[in-house]
């Protein structure tokens, strides 16, 4: 079961703000998918996120370049991340 592009959206939209979420598991997500959730972890300074799970998901060099400065910029710090059987993984 994945996520279509309205679902992903409202996803990025809650990570945006929520300052609560430890753990995102959104295995399988697209390529665009992932650059939108990138970008959202991104624009949250005072997120809790410290577990994803991306695995199975799209992951190009434009995702995975706003991916790492999303995740490099988690006020919490990464303390888990599955990109299992993805370009990077």
């Amino acid at each position: 079961w994945k996520l279509g592009e309205r679902e992903l959206q409202l996803v990025a939209e809650l990570l945006r703000s929520n300052t609560t979420l430890q753990e995102v598991r959104l295995a399988g997500s697209s390529r665009d998918g992932m650059v939108l959730l990138a970008h959202a972890l991104r624009d949250n300074k005072r997120s809790a996120v410290s577990v994803i799970d991306f695995s199975h998901s799209t992951i190009e060099d434009k995702a995975a370049s706003e991916l790492g400065n999303a995740l490099s910029g988690l006020s919490h710090g990464l303390v888990h991340a599955d990109l299992a059987r993805t370009e990077l993984g």
